[in-house]
C-alpha cells in the first residue's frame, strides 16, 4: 500500500482552495477583515517601536554617547562644563546645547524658529556631517559666526537652492553666512528641541564661569570606558566640586542618550504591544470559529472525498490551504491598514513619543508583517484543519449524521476550547487595556 505523499496535489487543492473562498464571499471578507485588523494594528505599534526602540540612532556609535545633566533632565552652567572637560577622563569630548529664539528675515516674511546655538565640536562629537557645505570649526566660536540649516528650513524657505551655502542671512538682525545643510534625516537633540530647524556657534569664551544654567552637555566616552566608569568618575569630580561651592554640583547624572530618548516612553511602548498582540489572539480565535463552523457544514463533502481516497492528510492540507489563503488576504489588508496608520501617527500621535517622525514601512515592517501572518495563518487553521479532516464515514454518510455524530462531538470541543482561549484572552486584554488607561491618566496628571 502506498503512503500519501506530503504536499501531494499541492497545486489542484491550491486552486480549489481559492475557488471555494470566491464562492463564499460574505465568508472570505469577513475573516480577512477581521485578521488583518489584527495585522494592521500590531505592524502599526511594530512601526513605531522598530522605530523608536530597536532602530540605533542616526550617529557614529550611538551606545557611546551620553547626556550630563541635573536631575530631571535640568540644564547646567557653562562653569560645568569648563570645570568637567578640565577635569573628566572619560570622555573623548564634552559639548553641549543652548536653545535659541531665531527669527529669520529676508527673502519673504518673517519667521521664527525653533534653533540651538552648540558648542563646535558638538557635531564632530555625534559624527555626523553636512549634506551640503561644511560644520562649525574651532575658530567659529562667538556672535555673528555661521549658521547650518536644517534640511527641512533649506527647502522650505530656500527652495532647495544649492547655492546656499557661502550666502548670508539676517537671524535676529544680524547677518550670518550659511555654512551648510544637513540631510533630511538630521535630528538633534532628539529628546529636547526636537523641532530645531538651524543651529549656530555657541560664544562661551565670555560665560566659562557662569552660573546660570542653560546648557544640555552632551559626551563621547572614550574607547573601552563604561557607563558605570564615567559615573563613578563624574559621581566623585562633581562631589568635590560641590563641596568647594555649595549648590553648583548638586544630582548630575549621567545617561546614556538612547536612554534619554526613549526610556520614558519604552515601558508603555511594550505595553502596547502586548495589548494589539492579545487583539490578534482574539481575531485568531474568532476566524477558527468560522472556520470550525465552515468545516461541521463541509463534513459530509469531507467525507466524500475519503470515501474516493483522499487521505487525512490531504484533507488536511486543503484546510490548512483555505487558512493561508485567508491570512494572506488579511496580512495583504492588514499592511494597507498600516501603511495608513505609519501616515496618521506623524500627525496624530502623542506628543511625547520621540522619533515618530522616523516612523515608516520599513524593510524590517515588511518582514514582520510577513511573518506574522504565517504565524496567524497557523494559529487559527491548526485547529479547524486537525477537527475537519478527521472524518467518520459511517456516520458522516448517513441521513442523520451530521448531527450527534462522533465527528461533531468532537468538533463541538474543538469549538469550547476556542470559545474559552478568547473569554481568558479577553479578560487578560481588558485588564492589560485598564492598565494603559491608569498609566495615561498618571501621565496626564504629572
Amino acid at each position: 500500500m502506498n503512503r500519501p505523499t506530503p504536499f501531494a496535489g499541492l497545486g489542484d487543492d491550491l486552486r480549489r482552495a481559492a475557488r471555494l473562498l470566491t464562492a463564499a464571499p460574505w465568508f472570505t471578507a469577513v475573516a480577512a477583515l477581521t485578521i488583518g485588523l489584527g495585522i494592521g494594528a500590531n505592524t502599526t505599534i511594530f512601526s513605531v517601536v522598530n522605530a523608536v526602540l530597536l532602530e540605533r540612532l542616526p550617529y557614529r556609535e550611538p551606545e557611546r554617547l551620553v547626556v550630563i545633566l541635573q536631575r530631571e533632565a535640568s540644564p547646567v552652567s557653562p562653569a560645568n562644563l569648563t570645570e568637567w572637560r578640565a577635569e573628566a577622563r572619560s570622555f573623548d569630548a564634552l559639548g553641549a546645547a543652548e536653545l535659541w529664539s531665531a527669527t529669520l528675515t529676508g527673502g519673504g516674511e518673517p519667521e521664527r524658529l525653533t534653533a540651538l546655538r552648540i558648542t563646535p565640536d558638538l557635531f564632530a562629537l555625534l559624527g555626523v556631517g553636512p549634506a551640503l557645505g561644511r560644520l562649525f570649526g574651532p575658530t567659529d566660536d562667538g556672535d555673528g559666526g555661521p549658521v547650518v540649516l536644517s534640511h527641512q528650513l533649506w527647502r522650505r524657505r530656500f527652495g532647495g537652492d544649492s547655492t546656499i551655502v557661502g550666502r548670508t542671512v539676517i537671524v535676529n538682525g544680524v547677518a550670518r553666512v550659511v555654512a551648510g545643510v544637513m540631510g533630511p534625516s538630521f535630528q538633534f537633540p532628539p529628546f529636547w528641541a526636537t523641532g530645531a530647524e538651524l543651529w549656530a556657534p555657541l560664544p562661551l569664551a565670555a560665560r566659562a564661569n557662569s552660573r546660570s544654567e542653560s546648557l544640555r552637555v552632551f559626551g563621547r566616552l572614550a574607547p573601552g570606558v563604561s557607563l558605570a566608569r564615567a559615573r563613578s568618575e563624574m559621581a566623585t569630580i562633581t562631589a568635590r566640586l560641590e563641596r568647594q561651592l555649595p549648590g553648583s554640583n548638586r544630582n548630575i547624572e549621567v545617561t546614556a542618550l538612547t536612554d534619554r530618548v526613549v526610556g520614558s516612553v519604552r515601558p508603555a511602548l511594550w505595553l502596547l504591544t502586548g495589548a494589539v498582540g492579545m487583539v490578534l489572539l482574539i481575531a485568531c480565535a474568532n476566524v477558527a470559529q468560522l472556520l470550525m463552523a465552515r468545516a461541521e457544514a463541509r463534513r459530509r463533502e469531507m467525507a466524500v472525498r475519503a470515501a474516493l481516497g483522499a487521505s487525512r492528510l490531504r484533507l488536511g492540507q486543503q484546510l490548512a490551504l483555505e487558512s493561508g489563503l485567508l491570512a494572506l488576504l488579511g496580512g495583504a489588508l492588514g499592511l494597507a491598514l498600516a501603511w495608513l496608520g505609519v501616515r496618521a501617527i506623524p500627525i496624530l500621535g502623542p506628543l511625547g513619543i520621540p522619533r515618530l517622525a522616523e516612523v515608516a514601512i520599513d524593510p524590517a515592517v515588511l518582514g514582520f508583517t510577513v511573518a506574522l501572518a504565517i504565524l496567524t495563518g497557523v494559529i487559527f487553521g491548526i485547529a479547524p484543519a486537525l477537527a475537519g479532516s478527521r472524518v467518520d464515514l459511517a456516520a458522516a454518510l448517513t441521513a442523520g449524521g451530521s448531527r450527534g455524530a462522533t465527528g461533531g462531538t468532537r468538533n463541538a470541543r474543538w469549538r469550547d476550547g476556542l470559545v474559552a482561549t478568547q473569554f481568558a484572552v479577553a479578560v487578560v486584554l481588558l485588564i492589560g487595556a485598564g492598565l494603559l488607561l491608569r498609566s495615561f491618566a498618571a501621565r496626564v496628571a504629572v
